[in-house]
Order: structure tokens, then C-alpha cells, then sequence
């Protein structure tokens, strides 16, 4: 399986240095994966519109389908500014962080998924 190295990392930040942080997600990420089995990232620009947003990430599967040597269909992305809470805590919980230009940003994104999770499973539990 081809692996993200530091060359490619460099590569990375070099072509996209909005790229605040990515992390790999999915079967890859937790060992199961098949032969078969898709690449799964999120991700995060700090980049504000939208629109740009949309581009940016499509420049970004393409790069990454290009570093692990796969169709770009292959590869599925998650833009960590807008997904649902489910979809935070298998970020935080089972992702492996590939790069982040600023750890503070991981630190605060990881507390924040966290912490609404908490108010979330109190909010069920106490649910009249």
C-alpha cells in the first residue's frame, strides 16, 4: 500500500498552503482496508469562500489520487469545515493526521468536536 511520505508531505504544503490540515479517515486509517478499498481524507483550508474551498479540494484529489497511485474516483475527501458532528468524532477518534500546518488549529478542532459531543450525549441522556 503506497504510503504519504515526508517528500510528498513537503510537496503537499508546497502546492496547496492554504492547506491548514488533513487527515486520513476510513478503512485506511483504522487497518481494514482491502485492496479494493477507497482513501478517505478530510481536510481543511483556511480559505473562507466557499467556491474557492470547492476548487482547492478538487486540486487536492487529484494530488493525492497522484501520491498514492490511484484513480482520482478513488478518493473521497471530507471538508472538516462543514461536517456534521458524526462525522467530527471519526475524525478525532479514529483519523490519523497526516499534516498540520498549525497543531493549535488540531488541538482547538479536536476539543471543540469533543465538547459537543459531551453536550450532545448529556442533552439525550436528559432529554424530557
Amino acid at each position: 500500500m503506497p504510503a504519504i511520505n515526508a517528500m510528498s508531505l513537503a510537496k503537499l504544503a508546497e502546492r496547496f498552503p492554504r492547506l491548514n490540515c488533513l487527515v486520513l479517515i476510513g478503512s485506511r486509517a483504522n487497518g481494514t482496508a482491502q485492496k479494493q478499498s477507497d482513501w478517505d481524507f478530510a481536510y481543511f483550508f483556511d480559505e473562507p469562500d466557499e467556491f474557492i474551498r470547492l476548487g482547492l479540494a478538487e486540486a487536492l484529489r487529484q494530488q493525492l489520487a497522484s501520491i498514492v497511485k490511484c484513480d482520482v474516483d478513488a478518493i473521497d475527501l471530507v471538508d472538516m469545515r462543514s461536517a456534521q458532528l458524526a462525522m467530527r468524532i471519526v475524525i478525532v477518534n479514529d483519523g490519523q493526521l497526516i499534516f498540520c500546518q498549525n497543531p493549535q488549529f488540531w488541538f482547538k478542532f479536536q476539543e471543540k468536536t469533543w465538547r459537543e459531543h459531551e453536550y450532545w450525549q448529556w442533552e439525550e441522556s436528559h432529554a424530557t
